[in-house]
């Protein structure tokens, strides 16, 4: 094979702090500061017989010296993953070694060695990926090593069955030959969008792109290793799993999860209060981070593209904030951070808020000249967190006017009319999603709470019985939740109880077998909790709760859940294969949505942590550690 032509991108320091510089009005202010955080808790060769020093990165580098102890020590491997990684099974072959290494100021490098022994292997990888490094003046502090402990070829054309719907959600490597000459991490894959999954390909049609994106391959091997185009894809692949380790700033070396949903992130204990604590805490910093001087948030970031997402959505703005609201009971913060928090909510009051001519006040939605009954819900709600939060009453007036302009959307029968136009308060749709009438109903009765205005509590119960005759459980809405939480600390009617048991019961068997971390109905589990306790505490017993509800499964699912929603969070492991990795880590992601980082999405991750949080210790005698 000729040699590959060597990477220019990037060689000198000078020409790296050019292209940072360049970016650098692109970033979500402050974001870097989240990684701290996270941190504390062959023309067709990818990998060429790169020129440089015979050295390994080992000798110069902690993090990778740290993996090679710790991996090369007696008994680290089983022995049965140490017979797969030699075998090699479908045919045998050498040990195969990826090692990812990342400054973590650009997506990381991938070095693969391969020999007849795992350390001849290791020791490959090593010095190719000391190339690497010397080439790109990178100083790497994330390195992560994968061990090939599985293979087997495949038809091409029979990837696709393999791939399912969930974009991203493939968790293998693939390599387009037998030797591992041109081979592919699965974060590799999905963190350059390099496969196309059936729905994508059922929206495009395009078929020369079905199985895997070969210009995005192409632009991967340019634009990061200097290498030449491939030509077509070969009718057989090679699918193959690995061993993961990663080892950060801390030198400690994290095992990773080798299979499942949580493939690829590190391996951890109970996931008890103190475990998800600082991860609620380093996506708070990360969302605070994203408030503009002007109170506004930088919306959403593609990490894979390094993209800002270019829509706004006034309703998740007051949302978001509630979320960063309640997180700070659980944080100490400076002034500066309650600064933030204060300018978001004052940006919803002064720029979002209009009155009609009985004076009753509404969120107006700019950008579609609308007012949504869900902008006024959470508007309330967030309000109403702000005079709890900060002991003051000085939203008071402006949260009546809110409620009573809920009440003129609400129907005699409890029902509400969804959409507004503006200017003129004039009707526009009746309905538009069913998350506003939970939303709508849980801010009255906040507004209750601090007004002690009856027609508020009496909005409530109207929606409430309407909720029950109409079977709002088929809906699967945490505010629904929420919204019967609320009501039931003022109105001990049984019915409702059972209202919000049969959400939780009903909803069971489906919220366990998510592939997505699913964090709304992780809230809808943990606000469902405390329901469920005041029920008892008030003594009230139902033929429901006694025949019908499932107490362990519901404890089993409520560990799932935290469990699992850590497969959104972006540990360096997972960032590092971003296109900007220190503007990822430390936040919550949707995987399925490339890799999505959203106000919205962060708001139900902590706001379904910090509930975990606050009553662990109520649930967690009961808590069953199996799934």
């Amino acid at each position: 094979m000729g040699k590959a032509k060597k990477k220019t991108l990037g060689k000198k320091a000078s020409e790296r702090e050019r292209k940072r510089a360049r970016r650098k009005n692109l970033l979500i202010v402050g974001v870097s500061a989240a990684v701290a955080v996270a941190a504390a808790i062959a023309a067709f060769l990818i990998f060429p017989a790169l020129d440089g020093p015979s050295r390994s990165l080992s000798a110069d580098n902690a993090q990778t010296a740290a993996l090679k102890e710790y991996i090369f020590r007696d008994n680290v491997i089983p022995d049965a993953a140490r017979n797969g990684l030699a075998a090699s099974p479908a045919g045998g072959g050498p040990y195969v070694v990826f090692l990812s290494i990342c400054d973590p100021e650009s997506r990381a490098l991938v070095a693969r060695g391969r020999g007849d022994t795992l350390a001849k292997a290791w020791d490959d990888a090593d010095r190719q990926a000391a190339a690497l490094a010397e080439e790109n003046g990178l100083d790497p502090l994330w390195v992560k090593a994968d061990l090939v402990r599985s293979k087997e070829t495949i038809p091409t054309g029979d990837l696709q069955q393999l791939l399912g719907r969930h974009n991203s959600f493939f968790r293998q490597g693939v390599s387009f030959d037998k030797n591992f000459d041109t081979a592919y991490l699965e974060e590799e894959l999905n963190g350059n969008r390099m496969l196309t999954y059936s729905a994508e390909a059922q929206e495009s049609n395009n078929e020369g792109d079905y199985v895997f994106r070969v210009s995005r391959i192409n632009e991967y091997r340019k634009d990061y290793y200097g290498l030449e185009a491939i030509g077509e894809i070969p009718e057989e692949i090679t699918l193959f799993s690995t061993l993961g380790y990663f080892c950060g700033e801390d030198l400690a070396v994290h095992e990773l999860y080798n299979e499942g949903l949580e493939k690829g992130r590190r391996e951890v204990g109970l996931v008890d209060a103190g475990l998800v604590t600082p991860i609620a805490i380093s996506a708070s910093m990360y969302l605070r981070n994203m408030i503009k001087p002007d109170g506004e948030y930088v919306y959403g970031y593609y990490p894979i593209t390094h993209r800002l997402h270019g829509s706004y959505n006034i309703l998740r703005h007051s949302g978001t904030t509630w979320a960063l609201l309640n997180m700070l009971r659980l944080m100490d913060v400076d002034e500066s951070h309650i600064a933030d928090i204060k300018s978001a909510v004052e940006c919803l009051v002064l720029d979002y808020v209009e009155y009609d001519d009985e004076g009753r006040a509404f969120v107006v939605e700019r950008k579609a000249d609308e007012v949504k009954l869900g902008g006024s819900g959470l508007a309330i709600i967030m309000l109403t967190e702000y005079m709890d939060v900060f002991e003051t009453d000085l939203y008071f007036d402006l949260v009546c006017r809110m409620a009573d302009g809920i009440l003129s959307q609400q129907n005699e029968d409890g029902s509400y009319y969804h959409v507004l136009n503006f200017p003129g308060f004039t009707e526009k749709d009746e309905y538009r999603t069913v998350f506003y009438d939970g939303e709508a109903t849980f801010a009255l009765s906040r507004a209750y709470s601090i007004t002690g205005d009856e027609r508020y509590l009496q909005g409530a119960v109207r929606a409430i019985e309407y909720f029950i005759e109409n079977d709002y459980v088929g809906y699967r809405d945490h505010w629904l939740s929420y919204a019967v939480n609320e009501v039931t600390k003022y109105v001990h009617d049984p019915r409702y109880y059972d209202l919000a048991l049969r959400n939780i019961q009903e909803n069971l068997g489906a919220i366990w077998s998510f592939r997505t971390t699913s964090h709304i109905h992780s809230e809808l589990l943990y606000i469902g909790w405390e329901t469920y306790v005041r029920m008892l505490e008030q003594g009230i017993e139902t033929a429901y709760l006694r025949d019908e509800f499932d107490f362990e499964f519901f404890v089993r699912t409520i560990y799932k859940r935290a469990f699992q929603m850590l497969d959104g969070y972006f540990y360096p492991e997972f960032a590092m294969y971003m296109r900007y990795p220190a503007e990822a880590a430390g936040c919550f992601f949707i995987r399925h949505d490339s890799f999505r980082i959203r106000i919205d999405d962060i708001q139900h991750f902590i706001g379904a942590y910090y509930l975990y949080i606050k009553y662990y210790d109520e649930f967690s005698p009961y808590l069953v550690f199996r799934f």
